[in-house]
């Protein structure tokens, strides 16, 4: 009875909210007596000695965005669910401890730590950052799924959620959050966005971006929407000239119109962005779409997404995307990590907690049924605008242009043409490159000729010509 209440009360999502930090006493879901208390919220810090593995526990390390202790829908069903998987295994309590994505304390630092000094306190489960999936595997402290798991079906995953679980051809994760770069626009301005680059320069509204983003993300979109590879045969960073040349005369071109004029030079990331997007300083700015999702349902006005006007003129864009991933060196708890993992990755868990947490789900089943909270208004259409006056047989009758598509219609079409992220280490050299002659151009500092040659002396390759 105490297992269907359970079952029962996971589907009723959502819920009321459960203590952040439960205890015996505490109001929630009835567990069997072995596992009263099924979860333990551990706060970590960098310099905390993390204490060894101990049968029955099973530890699972977070970044602070996925913290199933938050007051929040997303955090409530993160812990509903965990707390369902430690009540079908009363000796089992979850152990959950968060780390920072990056820094000295941060998931692959103390991995990497942990796994020289104290290979007992690693964790049986954690979650990565699709760059820090590949650097885990790389460094060997991470295991592969092969053998655990059923291999991902490419069928069932959107292309770059596919590659995302794999390392150099073997298994390391399972995908279960997504984000991607789309454009957000004011539709009071622009009834209808942009949807090539011709039409963003005639619509005259400057676009708002992360110009001055070490890692490029834009320029690096409009170049590999071209082609514009980004590693030489040796497999080292290198930039093609003929590419950057266009993208940089494109940006010279739009400057020039007022759409990428030089003041965008001072946003350095999405927040700064979507801060001139929101006060009106700008009408249309290129952001993740996990901040349209945060931010649009409290913006004080009216916003619409669209995809991202590619200079190569197909629909593209970027990706980035989480894993669950095993820690533990030990096959006896990899057997239940793995359990864990496969649980946390069911196609309804995932569609709800997805929406609740503000990010994409990474396969086209969860997407189906993935609701984002997200106002009515935030998705118009033409006809909501400006009432469309009768038709005048005696004029030449003008195509009405379709409604745009609904976000979740958006991101899924997207998400079926959208690349991965370039790992860390190679953004970490041509993001910089990249960076520098956007600005040189936008700045009227240099040609796009120079500036391309510029960054690829940086990169040790040949000029432009």
């Amino acid at each position: 009875m105490l297992l269907c209440l359970a079952l029962a009360g996971c589907q009723a999502l959502p819920l009321p909210l459960l203590q952040a930090q439960p205890s015996p006493t505490s109001a929630g879901p009835t567990l069997p007596a072995a596992s009263a208390t099924p979860i333990q919220w551990v706060e970590s810090s960098p310099d905390q000695t993390p204490s060894p593995q101990t049968p029955g526990v099973l530890r699972v390390w977070l970044p602070p965005q996925f913290d199933p202790s938050a007051q929040t829908p997303a955090a409530e069903m993160l812990r509903i669910r965990l707390e369902l998987f430690a009540s079908l295994h009363p000796e089992t309590r979850v152990e959950v401890r968060l780390k920072a994505e990056a820094g000295p304390g941060g998931l692959l630092a103390a991995l990497s730590a942990a796994s020289v000094a104290a290979p007992l306190a690693l964790p049986d489960v954690v979650a990565l950052p699709g760059p820090l999936l590949e650097a885990a595997a790389l460094k060997g402290v991470i295991y592969p799924l092969e053998g655990l798991l059923p291999d991902l079906n490419p069928a069932d995953w959107y292309p770059y959620a596919y590659h995302l679980g794999y390392v150099q051809d073997s298994y390391y994760g399972i995908p279960f959050a997504a984000d991607l770069l789309v454009l957000v626009y004011d539709p009071t301005v622009l009834p209808s966005p942009p949807q090539d680059w011709p039409a963003l320069l005639a619509s005259g509204q400057a676009l708002a971006f992360p110009a001055a983003d070490p890692q490029a993300l834009f320029t690096l979109f409009h170049y590999r929407s071209l082609g514009g590879t980004f590693l030489d045969a040796d497999g080292r960073p290198a930039l093609d000239a003929a590419a950057l040349v266009q993208v940089l005369s494109a940006y010279q071109q739009a400057n020039a119109g007022e759409v990428l004029p030089f003041w965008v030079s001072q946003y350095e990331n999405d927040a700064q962005v979507w801060q001139a997007l929101s006060s009106g300083e700008v009408h249309q700015a290129v952001v993740w779409a996990s901040n349209y999702l945060a931010q649009a349902p409290q913006a004080a006005i009216p916003l619409a997404a669209a995809r991202i006007p590619s200079l190569g003129g197909q629909p593209y864009s970027l990706a980035t995307g989480w894993a669950w991933a095993l820690a533990s060196p030990d096959p006896t708890r990899q057997a239940l990590a793995s359990e864990l993992i496969q649980f946390l990755s069911e196609s309804d868990f995932l569609s709800a907690w997805d929406a609740a947490a503000g990010y994409l789900p990474p396969t086209p089943g969860a997407m189906q049924a993935w609701q984002p909270n997200l106002p009515v208004t935030a998705s118009p259409t033409p006809e909501s605008q400006t009432p469309t006056p009768a038709p005048n047989p005696a004029e030449t009758a003008t195509p009405t242009p379709p409604p745009p598509p609904s976000f979740q219609e958006l991101v899924n079409g997207l998400s079926a043409v959208a690349e991965l992220l370039p790992r860390d280490d190679i953004l970490a050299v041509i993001g910089p490159a990249l960076r520098q002659a956007s600005l040189d151009v936008l700045k009227q500092q240099a040609q796009p000729e120079a500036a391309a040659s510029a960054a690829i002396a940086t990169l040790g390759g040949a000029p432009a010509p």
